[in-house]
Protein backbone atom coordinates (compact mmCIF):
# COMPACT_ATOMS: atom_id res chain seq x y z
CA UNK A 1 0.00 0.00 0.00
CA UNK A 2 1.31 3.46 -0.85
CA UNK A 3 0.28 7.10 -0.83
CA UNK A 4 -1.15 9.38 1.76
CA UNK A 5 -2.19 12.93 2.58
CA UNK A 6 -0.65 15.47 0.22
CA UNK A 7 0.63 12.78 -2.08
CA UNK A 8 -0.89 10.06 -4.21
CA UNK A 9 -4.31 9.18 -2.91
CA UNK A 10 -2.99 5.69 -2.36
CA UNK A 11 -3.43 2.28 -3.81
CA UNK A 12 -2.01 -1.18 -3.95
CA UNK A 13 1.12 -2.08 -5.87
CA UNK A 14 2.61 -5.52 -6.27
CA UNK A 15 6.34 -5.75 -6.87
CA UNK A 16 7.50 -8.85 -8.72
CA UNK A 17 10.19 -9.94 -11.16
CA UNK A 18 7.75 -9.98 -14.11
CA UNK A 19 4.52 -8.27 -15.11
CA UNK A 20 2.67 -11.58 -15.26
CA UNK A 21 3.63 -12.56 -11.71
CA UNK A 22 2.66 -9.11 -10.42
CA UNK A 23 -0.70 -9.31 -12.22
CA UNK A 24 -1.43 -12.78 -10.86
CA UNK A 25 -0.55 -11.68 -7.32
CA UNK A 26 -2.66 -8.54 -7.62
CA UNK A 27 -5.61 -10.58 -8.92
CA UNK A 28 -5.31 -12.86 -5.88
CA UNK A 29 -5.57 -9.98 -3.38
CA UNK A 30 -8.97 -9.34 -1.77
CA UNK A 31 -9.12 -5.67 -2.75
CA UNK A 32 -12.34 -3.72 -2.33
CA UNK A 33 -12.21 -0.35 -4.09
CA UNK A 34 -14.09 2.71 -2.86
CA UNK A 35 -15.45 4.62 -5.87
CA UNK A 36 -15.87 7.73 -3.65
CA UNK A 37 -19.35 8.49 -4.91
CA UNK A 38 -18.49 7.83 -8.55
CA UNK A 39 -19.93 4.32 -8.68
CA UNK A 40 -23.23 5.53 -10.13
CA UNK A 41 -21.87 7.94 -12.74
CA UNK A 42 -23.45 7.26 -16.12
CA UNK A 43 -23.67 8.98 -19.48
CA UNK A 44 -27.18 10.13 -18.47
CA UNK A 45 -26.02 11.58 -15.13
CA UNK A 46 -23.12 13.41 -16.80
CA UNK A 47 -25.48 14.88 -19.43
CA UNK A 48 -27.86 15.99 -16.66
CA UNK A 49 -24.97 17.66 -14.82
CA UNK A 50 -23.81 19.47 -17.98
CA UNK A 51 -27.35 20.65 -18.76
CA UNK A 52 -27.67 22.00 -15.21
CA UNK A 53 -24.37 23.86 -15.67
CA UNK A 54 -25.80 25.58 -18.78
CA UNK A 55 -28.23 27.43 -16.49
CA UNK A 56 -25.33 29.17 -14.74
CA UNK A 57 -24.59 32.63 -16.12
CA UNK A 58 -20.87 31.98 -16.27
CA UNK A 59 -18.15 34.62 -16.39
CA UNK A 60 -18.17 37.32 -19.08
CA UNK A 61 -14.73 37.42 -20.69
CA UNK A 62 -15.56 39.79 -23.57
CA UNK A 63 -18.50 42.17 -23.81
CA UNK A 64 -19.01 43.45 -27.36
CA UNK A 65 -22.45 44.14 -28.81
CA UNK A 66 -25.78 42.95 -27.44
CA UNK A 67 -26.58 39.29 -27.98
CA UNK A 68 -30.11 39.54 -26.56
CA UNK A 69 -31.01 42.41 -28.93
CA UNK A 70 -29.51 40.61 -31.91
CA UNK A 71 -31.38 37.40 -31.10
CA UNK A 72 -34.61 39.45 -30.83
CA UNK A 73 -34.11 40.71 -34.40
CA UNK A 74 -33.27 37.29 -35.83
CA UNK A 75 -35.51 36.12 -38.68
CA UNK A 76 -35.06 32.51 -37.70
CA UNK A 77 -33.59 30.87 -34.59
CA UNK A 78 -32.39 27.30 -34.84
CA UNK A 79 -31.84 25.34 -31.64
CA UNK A 80 -30.34 21.88 -31.43
CA UNK A 81 -28.91 19.65 -28.76
CA UNK A 82 -26.19 17.18 -29.61
CA UNK A 83 -25.09 14.53 -27.15
CA UNK A 84 -22.77 11.55 -27.25
CA UNK A 85 -22.27 8.91 -24.56
CA UNK A 86 -19.36 9.18 -22.16
CA UNK A 87 -16.33 7.37 -23.50
CA UNK A 88 -13.21 6.93 -21.40
CA UNK A 89 -10.17 8.66 -22.85
CA UNK A 90 -8.13 5.50 -23.23
CA UNK A 91 -4.53 5.72 -24.21
CA UNK A 92 -3.25 3.78 -27.18
CA UNK A 93 -0.58 1.89 -25.26
CA UNK A 94 -0.24 0.87 -21.61
CA UNK A 95 1.06 3.75 -19.53
CA UNK A 96 4.34 2.99 -17.85
CA UNK A 97 7.21 4.64 -16.04
CA UNK A 98 10.46 3.35 -14.61
CA UNK A 99 11.89 4.97 -11.49
CA UNK A 100 14.85 4.61 -9.17
CA UNK A 101 14.73 6.53 -5.90
CA UNK A 102 17.71 6.94 -3.58
CA UNK A 103 18.22 9.31 -0.67
CA UNK A 104 19.74 12.02 -2.85
CA UNK A 105 18.51 11.40 -6.38
CA UNK A 106 15.53 10.30 -8.46
CA UNK A 107 15.85 8.90 -11.96
CA UNK A 108 12.61 8.67 -13.92
CA UNK A 109 11.96 7.27 -17.38
CA UNK A 110 8.41 8.41 -18.12
CA UNK A 111 6.43 7.83 -21.30
CA UNK A 112 5.16 11.35 -21.76
CA UNK A 113 4.94 14.36 -24.00
CA UNK A 114 5.46 16.52 -20.90
CA UNK A 115 8.76 15.67 -19.18
CA UNK A 116 8.59 18.92 -17.23
CA UNK A 117 5.34 17.79 -15.60
CA UNK A 118 6.86 14.39 -14.82
CA UNK A 119 9.80 16.12 -13.12
CA UNK A 120 7.62 18.40 -10.99
CA UNK A 121 5.22 15.57 -10.07
CA UNK A 122 8.11 13.32 -8.95
CA UNK A 123 9.78 16.09 -6.95
CA UNK A 124 6.50 17.06 -5.28
CA UNK A 125 5.57 13.46 -4.45
CA UNK A 126 8.89 12.81 -2.73
CA UNK A 127 9.32 16.26 -1.21
CA UNK A 128 12.64 16.64 -3.02
CA UNK A 129 14.17 19.59 -4.79
CA UNK A 130 13.52 19.42 -8.57
CA UNK A 131 17.28 19.61 -9.21
CA UNK A 132 17.56 16.13 -7.64
CA UNK A 133 15.15 14.62 -10.20
CA UNK A 134 16.56 13.41 -13.50
CA UNK A 135 14.05 12.74 -16.27
CA UNK A 136 15.22 10.48 -19.09
CA UNK A 137 12.86 11.11 -22.01
CA UNK A 138 11.85 8.04 -23.99
CA UNK A 139 10.58 7.65 -27.54
CA UNK A 140 7.04 8.10 -26.25
CA UNK A 141 5.61 4.58 -26.24
CA UNK A 142 2.61 4.84 -23.91
CA UNK A 143 2.65 8.62 -23.98
CA UNK A 144 -0.81 9.21 -25.43
CA UNK A 145 -3.89 9.90 -23.39
CA UNK A 146 -4.07 9.93 -19.64
CA UNK A 147 -0.33 9.80 -19.01
CA UNK A 148 -0.16 13.38 -20.26
CA UNK A 149 -2.17 14.42 -17.23
CA UNK A 150 -0.90 15.49 -13.89
CA UNK A 151 -2.44 15.21 -10.48
CA UNK A 152 -2.50 13.25 -7.26
CA UNK A 153 -2.78 9.92 -9.04
CA UNK A 154 -0.44 10.46 -11.96
CA UNK A 155 1.65 7.60 -13.24
CA UNK A 156 4.84 9.45 -12.28
CA UNK A 157 3.75 9.99 -8.69
CA UNK A 158 2.81 6.35 -8.36
CA UNK A 159 6.07 5.14 -9.91
CA UNK A 160 8.28 7.16 -7.58
CA UNK A 161 6.08 6.40 -4.54
CA UNK A 162 6.52 2.66 -5.13
CA UNK A 163 10.22 3.02 -6.03
CA UNK A 164 10.85 4.91 -2.79
CA UNK A 165 9.89 1.77 -0.86
CA UNK A 166 12.48 -0.33 -2.73
CA UNK A 167 15.63 1.35 -1.35
CA UNK A 168 17.34 2.18 -4.64
CA UNK A 169 16.07 -0.74 -6.68
CA UNK A 170 14.42 0.21 -9.99
CA UNK A 171 10.71 -0.29 -10.48
CA UNK A 172 8.74 -0.30 -13.71
CA UNK A 173 5.15 0.70 -13.06
CA UNK A 174 2.69 -0.43 -15.70
CA UNK A 175 -0.96 0.52 -15.96
CA UNK A 176 -2.39 -2.52 -17.72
Amino acid sequence: KFGGPGHTSGGVAVVADSWWRAKRALDALPIEWDPRGNGNVTSASLLEMHRANLKDAGTVRTDVGNVDAAMGRAVKVVEATYAVPYVAHAQMEPGCATAVVTADRVDLWPTTQHPDSALSEAADELGMSPDKVYVHSTFLGGGYGITNGIGRDSLYRQAVAVAKTLNGRPVKLLWS
